[in-house]
């Protein structure tokens, strides 16, 4: 490879700092910047990059899952047009902060202009997205939270404390074929399109109305983006770590723009929290799981976060990546997910749960 295609990788581009630049650079300047605690957690795709790339083989639970689920083991990651997609908007989200590193890197920290402020909390704005979203996108829905800074992942600082929470709605009859390719593609067109979505409107919020933001993409971050989905009212945890959604169920991916101020009001609520009580009844996902990466019981506590409260974890990353890899995305877990069997599922599992109680 000669030099100046190396460059290009390691820049994506002519004097735009990659990931690992930025996040250096923010680390000189950490009181001007949302700073993860030092006993933050890796997680997503970071820890997957970071952790498992080194997964060759996948280890099935039993003969059966294995013959009934090795023949979806497919190459489609790496034709898939909508993977192009996706790859030019993780370029394009990870060099939208470049005039910030500029300012910061000149003056030690971000002006911060106060647009949108004054005329807090914006309801004819926030309506406005909606609208917009609506019409262009209606398998789209929106949040509005402040970061907790448990949610910001180790080592890797952030510029901006609140965020504009994106959810998007996966097909089900797609998903329902998981894990093949049909729900491989799936996955990947979801990753794609939210992430052009996200880019989409945080240009929007720049060019008419001078917000300063930065674009977090669906498919790789420096949060984590299933806390934000969960504190800003768009759904609640399950047994294996997905969002449930109560129009979407567990068919969903998740993207954010972090904002400098608060510009909206917050959309945060409980509402969601009796869905981990259902899940504990449940476990189909535990048992449909081929690799056995979602257990009986929690094997992780995550600590106590405000908004959110303390989310007990239940599945294995390490397991569940050998699966999702060869499969672009598995998905299992959700197309036998209750939830996600229809847009009434939610109403009629919640009163399942409340005769229960």
């Amino acid at each position: 490879m000669d030099a100046k295609k190396r460059r290009k990788i390691k820049y994506f581009g002519p004097g735009v700092p990659n990931e690992k630049l930025r996040h250096k650079i923010l680390y000189k300047y950490a009181k001007n910047v949302v700073f993860p605690y030092d006993d933050a957690v890796m997680q997503g795709f970071n820890q997957i990059g970071e952790h498992f790339k080194f997964i060759q083989k996948t280890e099935f639970k039993s003969e059966e899952m294995k013959h009934k689920y090795e023949p979806a083991f497919t190459s489609m990651f790496s034709k898939s047009d909508n993977m192009k997609k996706l790859f030019v908007g993780l370029f394009r989200a990870s060099t939208d902060c470049r005039p910030y590193l500029k300012e910061i890197k000149k003056t030690g920290y971000i002006e911060n202009n106060k647009c949108l402020v004054e005329s807090y909390p914006n309801e004819e704005l926030y309506a406005e997205i909606i609208r917009y979203l609506k019409e262009k996108y209606p398998d789209v829905r929106i949040g509005y939270t402040k970061i907790p800074i448990e949610s910001v992942f180790l080592s890797r600082p952030v510029l901006f404390e609140y965020a504009l929470v994106f959810i998007q709605e996966m097909q089900k009859d797609k998903i329902d074929k998981a894990p093949f390719q049909e729900a491989g593609a799936e996955v990947m067109r979801i990753y794609a399109e939210l992430g052009a979505v996200t880019n989409e409107i945080a240009s929007i919020l720049r060019a008419k109305h001078l917000v300063k933001c930065q674009t977090i993409h669906p498919a790789g971050g420096d949060v984590n983006l299933p806390q934000l989905a969960v504190k800003s009212g768009l759904g609640g945890f399950s047994k294996s770590g997905n969002v449930i959604n109560k129009e979407f169920g567990s068919r969903l991916r998740i993207s954010a723009i972090l904002i400098q101020n608060k510009i909206f009001e917050y959309t945060d609520n409980d509402e969601h929290r009796w869905i981990q009580d259902f899940c504990n009844t449940c476990k189909r996902c535990v048992r449909e799981c081929p690799t056995g990466a979602i257990y009986d019981e929690s094997i992780n506590v995550e600590k106590y976060i405000e908004g959110i409260g303390q989310h007990k974890k239940a599945s294995d990353m390490e397991k569940c990546h050998s699966m999702h890899r060869r499969t672009v995305g598995c998905s299992i877990c959700l197309r036998v997910c209750p939830f996600s069997s229809g847009a009434d599922a939610y109403s009629k599992l919640k009163n399942v749960m409340k005769k229960q109680n």
